[in-house]
């Protein structure tokens, strides 16, 4: 346990070192297209930082105890971040809400929340080492990368998991009066919007209806209707959400995403929109995962889509090398077949929230051992996790795309998701260890 502790307080403390006092957090501090601050990945780390920061606390050492009081204020300064920008966004989204489901000036990025955005907010304009980033163009394409339809959902996510973890008084005045003034916009936004092509978590295929991302709109809705319960919130608006969601036809969540995604008991990647059926190829995304661990509560899905699907995902944790002659297995998986983003390694972000899904259900001895695999990536004299596991050149897909992007042929050395990720594990482990302790001691 004392290994998992210092572990997870180096976590919160480089997590921490990387945001920013406004609560801008990048990406990655070392790879150029990702200095600037996702929604997506912002939301992942903040959920993270309240839940590592609430079981911090039950330790009474300085060093938790700090790391605990740290992990508060990041999450809060995050969260005050993409309430802010939510805020700069509201006209975007409130012409959302004006325009039919079927109008293309809908599909256009103007009438959405970006992906990411600089320091003031906006959609990027910068300038880094003579490179020239301008996400501004983006705006009238009706098939942008940045139109990920994850971000709203995930702020609602993040903000409910921030409440039930550390109370909402650990919220700045600022940003709970943003939470009041734009959640009911917000909420209307999600609904509108989660049977709509976007690009993945992966910023991929645009056109198409991603079943990660309805997913994430499940998990949007449900996190509204609890901080409507714990920040007050008129009645009638839960039970609109809830038909939402629980609605028996193609109106509702969760039989949109099991009827329109789930083929042979397996939760598929996605389908082209106004197709007859789901994509095969790939037919699986460890996005899933995500899914799974973090925003099924047990009614998304039943067992045997989980079980099913798992298995089929059990062929992501395999590196054929490029003739076939020999398999590498790793404890993180690939993103899906035929990858090619920097040859498709393994993503140690999607590992680790395996092992978080793991400890959630009971098998912690199967979470350790992706654990122990993860720590060994970790320097020993600082604190970081790359994006993918660096594995022989020969089990990567040949045709490769994203080397000599920004550092040669390297991913993302110090991505924060991957940090976050491994501390959300850690702070499962640790909060089970706690109670299993907590048990023997009643029963003796």
């Amino acid at each position: 346990m004392q290994k998992l502790r210092e572990n997870s307080i180096r976590a919160v403390n480089h997590i921490c070192d990387s945001i920013d006092e406004d609560g801008y957090m990048r990406a990655a501090t070392d790879y150029l297209w990702y200095r600037f601050m996702w929604y997506r990945d912002s939301c992942f780390t903040a959920s993270a930082l309240s839940y590592a920061s609430k079981v911090l606390s039950d330790f009474n050492d300085p060093g938790s105890v700090r790391a605990s009081e740290r992990a508060r204020e990041g999450s809060s300064k995050i969260l005050g971040k993409l309430w802010d920008t939510i805020d700069l966004r509201m006209p975007a989204i409130k012409n959302a809400l004006q325009l039919e489901f079927g109008d293309q000036e809908l599909k256009k990025l103007k009438n959405h929340i970006t992906a990411r955005f600089g320091p003031d907010g906006n959609p990027v304009r910068a300038v880094i080492n003579d490179k020239v980033i301008d996400d501004t163009p983006e705006l009238e394409n009706v098939n942008s990368w940045q139109k990920q339809l994850d971000s709203a959902p995930l702020v609602l996510f993040a903000t409910a998991e921030h409440v039930k973890n550390l109370g909402a008084e650990s919220l700045s005045p600022k940003t709970l009066s943003a939470i009041s003034r734009d959640m009911n916009d917000v909420v209307d936004y999600v609904i509108k919007n989660y049977k709509f092509p976007c690009a993945g978590p992966w910023e991929q295929h645009p056109e198409k209806l991603h079943s990660y991302t309805v997913a994430a709109a499940y998990a949007g809705l449900k996190s509204a209707i609890r901080m409507y319960g714990a920040l007050g919130g008129e009645e009638r608006r839960i039970e609109e959400m809830r038909k939402v969601i629980y609605r028996n036809d193609y109106d509702g969540i969760i039989y949109f995403l099991n009827n329109m995604f789930v083929k042979g008991r397996i939760m598929h990647k996605f389908r082209r929109e106004f197709s007859d059926s789901v994509e095969e190829n790939p037919k699986v995304d460890a996005a899933s995962y995500i899914a799974f661990a973090l925003f099924d509560d047990g009614e998304l899905f039943d067992e045997g889509v989980k079980s099913a699907t798992l298995q089929e995902l059990a062929g992501n944790h395999l590196f054929k090398s490029a003739d076939g002659k020999s398999v590498y297995v790793s404890k993180m998986p690939k993103r899906y077949d035929n990858d090619t983003y920097f040859g498709g390694g393994p993503w140690i972000l999607l590992g680790a929230v395996e092992a978080y899904y793991y400890i959630k259900n009971g098998n912690a001895s199967e979470a350790v051992a992706i654990l122990d695999e993860i720590e060994k990536l970790i320097p020993a004299d600082s604190f970081s996790l790359p994006e993918q596991e660096p594995i022989d050149e020969k089990f990567l897909n040949p045709n490769r795309e994203g080397e000599n992007d920004a550092v040669g042929k390297l991913p993302a050395q110090d991505l924060i998701w991957s940090s976050a990720e491994y501390l959300r594990a850690c702070s499962a482990l640790l909060e089970a260890m706690l109670t299993e302790e907590q048990s023997l001691i009643l029963r003796k």
